[in-house]
């Protein structure tokens, strides 16, 4: 098997390359959904500026979209989750039944299920879809050398959007039909010209039906078995719905735009400070070459209609500070979160 890369952000010429790799089997809008997701996931790790120039990137960059997306998942899942099945018999209602044990077993012990929960939660707030597989894994397939799992466990494993394509039934959009899943993996292979092991790039493709399952990496001929579970094993969270489609909102997607307007003017006000912090010194009249330059300097012998002066700020910069203010409202207005509880009022002490 070869190696792929898990992290969910990639910089554009990665994006291009994975794009490249899968452009054979994707469609147009699945290119478009994938380029989504990189914009999103770069605004929540702090990098606005990858599809701007060098010289044209603002200065200043205030990621609010990171802890907008914390503070929601934080809500969801801060306080994790409590799993209760009711008993089948007349037992004891305040003991926990057998399926319910085992239930928070695979939760607790074979997931770690607060940090699943996390990165559940995350992924579905910035891209608006999450996708968790089920998996069984026998005690062959594991590295147990402490006998933990002697009957195996069941794995709940988080997926990147990045690399799930699922097909619906045209007459129903919450009915999953196909699901595939699809990323370029490097191995070693033979190159026929230089006669050396390279990397080679290839695609590792994974298709479930309810019948059965494929696998195939690059032009390999595939495998096919019966599906072992009946079902398509992948369970699909959306973050919140939109109607007559089978993606799900994004809670970035009308922060973004105003988290970009909000740096590009603060970049702007920055600016403005720092010019004026070293401003220019205009002379008229006179030679400057002939002039000392530097602090505490005075010049004399000017001609008698030279002039020296600095150029001066003749803006308000109150009006500029004030549209930063108020476009920082509109983000948390927008964005549902209260600047309170990103820590903007502080509660007064009755201490005096």
């Amino acid at each position: 098997m070869g190696t792929y890369n898990y992290n969910h952000r990639l910089n554009i010429n990665e994006m291009n390359e994975f794009v490249m790799a899968l452009s054979e089997y994707i469609t147009a809008l699945d290119k478009d959904r994938l380029m989504k997701y990189l914009r999103h996931w770069n605004f929540y790790e702090g990098y606005h500026w990858e599809d701007i120039q060098a010289l044209d990137k603002p200065q200043i960059t205030k990621n609010y979209c990171r802890p907008f997306v914390d503070k929601f998942v934080a809500f969801e899942f801060g306080k994790g989750f409590n799993i209760k099945v009711e008993h089948e018999d007349d037992g004891d209602p305040d003991t926990p039944s057998p399926v319910t044990n085992f239930l928070n077993e695979i939760w607790e012990e074979h997931n770690n299920k607060m940090q699943l929960c996390v990165e559940l939660g995350q992924t579905k707030s910035v891209t608006g879809k999450g996708w968790v597989q089920v998996k069984y894994e026998s005690p062959e397939e594991l590295k147990d050398p402490f006998g933990e799992y002697e009957n195996g466990r069941i794995r709940l494993i988080n997926m990147s959007p990045n690399s799930i394509y699922p097909e619906y039934d045209p007459h129903d959009k919450e009915k999953l039909v196909k699901l595939t899943v699809m990323y370029p993996i490097k191995e070693v292979d033979k190159s026929p010209i230089l006669r050396k092991p390279v990397l080679a790039t290839k695609v590792y493709k994974m298709v479930w039906t309810d019948e059965e399952v494929m696998y195939q990496i690059g032009k390999e001929e595939p495998k096919v078995m019966p599906n072992p579970y009946g079902i398509i094993p992948f369970v699909e969270f959306t973050n919140y719905p939109l109607a007559n489609k089978t993606e799900g909102i994004s809670d970035l997607d009308d922060i973004i735009p105003l988290n970009v307007e909000l740096n590009l003017k603060n970049s702007d006000i920055s600016e403005i400070i720092d010019y004026h912090a070293s401003p220019v010194t205009l002379v008229y009249g006179a030679n400057v070459g002939s002039l000392e330059r530097g602090a505490n300097k005075m010049w004399g012998g000017l001609p008698k209609d030279a002039k020296v002066e600095n150029l001066n700020m003749n803006t308000d910069l109150g009006a500029s500070l004030g549209y930063t203010n108020e476009t920082k409202h509109s983000i948390h207005e927008i964005g549902c979160v209260p600047e309170s509880a990103l820590g903007n009022n502080q509660s007064i002490s009755n201490t005096s």
